[in-house]
């Protein structure tokens, strides 16, 4: 958890934003080539890593997909694979948009009860 907090103390930004960054592992494990053992070891690993090492297995999980979906591109075969990752990508883009509206109606909330105090 952040800074060793509890799911608790946590406030509902920062929640978000932690659900935000699991469901973006969660998404590139999905489109990754890793055979599904190791995808589940890293979802197994998933709750007891730091933030730091969530963001280390980001990077090389989109570095490793990025790489895949390049190969997949030289060879027309593999289109299944490439339509796997556009929708992938898709699902991804649209969590990500849906987390930045909640933390945005989020930040609104506070500001609102701010303007409310100054008043």
């Amino acid at each position: 958890m952040a800074n060793g907090q509890t799911p608790q103390q946590l406030t509902q930004n920062e929640l978000a934003f932690l659900k935000a960054k699991v469901d973006r592992v969660i998404l590139l494990l999905d489109a990754s080539v890793m055979p599904p053992e190791v995808k589940t070891a890293w979802l197994t690993l998933l709750p007891h890593m730091t933030l730091e090492q969530v963001d280390r297995l980001i990077a090389l999980t989109e570095e490793e997909v990025e790489l895949a979906f390049k190969a997949a591109k030289k060879h027309p075969e593999d289109e299944e694979f490439i339509l796997k990752l556009k929708a992938a990508k898709n699902r991804y883009e649209a969590k990500v948009a849906e987390a930045d509206k909640h933390a945005l109606a989020q930040l609104q909330k506070i500001n609102d009860a701010l303007a409310q105090y100054a008043s």
